[in-house]
């Protein structure tokens, strides 16, 4: 049987007030006893004579605490880490009876969202308790100790000098911790990322030794360079630049572990490259790329190999660079002061005294000079992939880039021909600025990892005007090449290589050729239209093969409804071929040509020409309205086999032979061979005297023809009476 309370809701009230009452008196107690340190454990076993079990209440621990983090496999997995520290610990704890401490994000979040960054065993935590409660531990962050020691050694039966055995760092991280190129690289090294290129100094022992270098106080900067690095590498770098130095080297970088990149460049000042350690260089090419039989490097293509830049860093000026520069520094701060030219503040760095081709620049944009860069891992993109093709960081002034781990690699170049002003961020508040002339140099390109390349550029030689470099090029690697080509000449028209040519890899081309068209291209914009008005015999349609053989379309000196000089021909160039006296046969051309007067068609066969129609062949020469000539010239003989009817009209016929003309017909006399053929006879010519029989024209007549001549006695007879042949 279930027995109903019935309380009400103002004894509830009354009970709960009385619950709330004393529990504060027994926090009042115990806090006194605690302030007179009693032991609060032997109150209660003394009140409850060991009744009830009794936890024991962890000490107390405020402030903040070095730790080491030893293990980060966390069962709840909720980032926690493991750590030893001698205030918590007993050096003789085992790995799984180390405390946890709990993470604190620096981006805060929930469900699925926030920072997730847990340190790498091995790391120095830095600690703090929940109102000094020892069981709510959290880690604030790691600090950097600066020498853990080299890798392999010991201290006090340790490895490096951890006084505590951390099997998670000599299983993960032992042995890669290296690839300094500043300061020890045996893996003792504990700074923070950057720090010699943030501060533009090399690593001091102790504050002392900075204060007495006085090249190092000359040299210090304040920290521009902001980031994240995993401890396998990935990398996300933002470099404000040197604020002593007009914010040289400013740049944004992403880098994965293993080489994969990307950066925006900001100082279009300064090639990149330039910011890289001194000792930077291209890697060792590949075995493949040696010459066989031959202990011989060979030229490998692609930027930036191997070349040294011939420019000097950019000078140190700036607005109060010399007023608010750190203690003991001046515009000398820059590394490799020597070399810093002193120009103006807001002048071009490629001033006349160094004036240059951004073309130059980027031809030597990858030699390291500066001394405190620090780790080898960052100087990848700028010597390059270590491909034969070696695709490596390719921008002289400002822009962006992507680099694959195998050479795969996107260009944004921003580059002018003679750039000025600091690189600061009140920049992006402006327009783009195309240098002091107004000449802009940039293109935009993608370049496959073993050479295939589509390339934009925006090349000009005048302020606003594309020259010849301006075009688009799509190109393999086996060298099939298409090109757009915008090239304009300052008064508009367009320049010799205005056009389209497509090119195969055995040279096969189509070019379709526009220069002196007068159409001028929009400065920096789309939208242009085709304009057909190009007054030139350089205005063309050209396809040519390899070998020579070409077909050209050309509009000269008109691309309008009007006919002047426009022509389409067909040339096979017959190189070798040989007439039987060893003098050349010359090409074979068919000109189409047109004229004012009606132009011609040109036909020339450097060997045999041969017609050949499966029907009938119609010559007409002229017509009604124009009385035209027809003129054949044979070097040899001229033979017409005709099986039916040859039948020859004009008004005039005029036959004229330098020996004989023979008029033949029928079969009728006997040949020395057998064969029978015509019976050839000296016709009868009136030459006004009298009839003359004719040396040089003969005439066939059959043995049955009418003899009329014998009467007179003229012609002699054979034994059988006929006419005795001459032929």
């Amino acid at each position: 049987m279930t027995e109903t309370l019935d309380v009400t809701a103002l004894e509830v009230r009354n009970l709960m007030g009385r619950f709330h009452e004393f529990n504060r008196r027994l926090k009042q107690v115990e806090q006194r006893l605690h302030s007179m340190d009693h032991s609060m454990l032997s109150v209660v076993q003394s009140e409850f004579k060991k009744k009830f079990r009794v936890q024991l209440q962890s000490p107390m621990q405020y402030g903040v605490y070095r730790a080491l983090c030893v293990q980060t496999i966390d069962p709840l997995k909720q980032n926690r880490v493991q750590f030893y520290d001698p205030l918590w610990c007993d050096p003789e704890t085992t790995v799984d009876q180390l405390p946890f401490a709990n993470p604190i994000s620096c981006l805060g979040g929930f469900d699925d969202c926030g920072v997730s960054w847990v340190p790498p065993a091995g790391s120095t935590l830095v600690l703090a308790c929940e109102a000094g409660d020892r069981d709510a531990t959290y880690y604030l962050g790691t600090t950097w100790i600066r020498d853990r020691g080299p890798d392999g050694s010991e201290c006090e039966g340790q490895p490096h000098n951890f006084n505590y055995p951390i099997e998670e760092y000599s299983c993960i991280w032992e042995g890669h911790r290296k690839g300094y190129l500043v300061g020890p690289n045996d893996g003792s090294q504990v700074f923070p990322p950057w720090n010699t290129e943030n501060y533009n100094n090399f690593d001091s022992n102790t504050e002392k030794d900075f204060y007495e270098d006085e090249a190092a106080q000359q040299r210090v900067t304040w920290p521009h360079i902001f980031g994240i690095k995993t401890p396998e590498k990935h990398m996300l770098k933002l470099v404000d630049g040197n604020p002593k130095c007009e914010r040289r080297y400013k740049r944004f970088e992403m880098m994965s572990g293993c080489g994969n990149w990307i950066m925006m460049k900001d100082d279009h000042l300064r090639p990149c490259g330039e910011w890289a350690h001194t000792r930077m260089g291209p890697p060792e090419p590949p075995r493949f790329a040696l010459r066989c039989g031959e202990n011989q490097q060979v030229s490998l293509t692609g930027q930036g190999i191997g070349l040294q830049s011939t420019m000097g860093p950019s000078p140190c000026t700036g607005a109060g660079a010399e007023q608010c520069a750190p203690q003991g520094s001046d515009k000398s701060g820059c590394h490799d002061s020597e070399h810093y030219l002193d120009c103006p503040t807001g002048k071009s760095v490629l001033g006349d005294s160094v004036a240059r081709s951004s073309q130059s620049i980027l031809d030597n944009i990858n030699k390291g000079s500066n001394p405190f860069f620090k780790n080898s891992n960052e100087c990848r993109p700028y010597r390059g992939v270590g491909t034969p093709l070696n695709q490596c960081c390719a921008l002289p002034q400002s822009g962006i880039q992507f680099c694959t781990l195998s050479g795969h690699t996107w260009v944004g170049d921003d580059s002018v021909n003679r750039p000025f002003g600091e690189p600061n961020w009140e920049r992006s508040m402006e327009a783009f600025s195309f240098g002091e002339n107004n000449i802009y140099e940039g293109k935009t390109y993608w370049k496959e990892a073993t050479g295939h390349l589509i390339e934009m550029s925006g090349h000009e030689t005048e302020s606003e005007v594309r020259d010849e470099d301006n075009y688009i090029k799509i190109l393999t690697a086996s060298g099939n090449r298409i090109e757009l080509n915008d090239h304009t000449k300052s008064g508009g028209e367009a320049g010799s290589k205005r056009g389209i040519v497509l090119e195969s890899t055995s040279r096969h081309t189509i070019e379709m050729m526009d220069e002196t068209n007068e159409q001028k291209s929009p400065p920096r914009q789309d939208g242009g239209t085709p304009n057909n008005e190009a007054n030139s015999d350089k205005n063309f349609i050209r396809l040519r093969t390899g070998y020579g053989i070409q077909i050209e379309m050309n509009d000269a000196l008109t691309q309008k409804q009007e006919t002047q000089f426009q022509f389409y021909r067909l040339f096979c160039p017959q190189y070798t071929a040989k007439r039987p006296n060893g003098q050349p046969m010359g090409p074979h051309i068919h000109h189409f040509q047109e004229l004012v007067t009606g132009g011609y068609v040109f036909l020339r066969a450097g060997g045999y020409y041969v017609r050949y129609v499966a029907f009938d062949e119609i010559d007409v020469v002229g017509d009604e309205d124009i009385i035209a000539n027809k003129f054949t010239k044979v070097f040899g003989n001229f033979l017409i086999d005709c099986d039916l009817i040859y039948f020859n009209h004009a008004a005039i016929h005029f036959f004229f032979a330098e020996n004989f003309i023979f008029l033949a017909a029928g079969r009728d006399c006997p040949n020395p061979d057998g064969t029978k053929g015509p019976c050839i006879y000296p016709v009868m010519v009136w030459d006004g005297l009298g009839l003359t029989i004719s040396d040089r024209v003969f005439a066939s007549a059959s043995q049955d023809a009418p003899a009329i001549m014998p009467m007179l006695g003229w012609f002699p007879l054979d034994s059988e009476g006929g006419l005795v042949r001459p032929f």
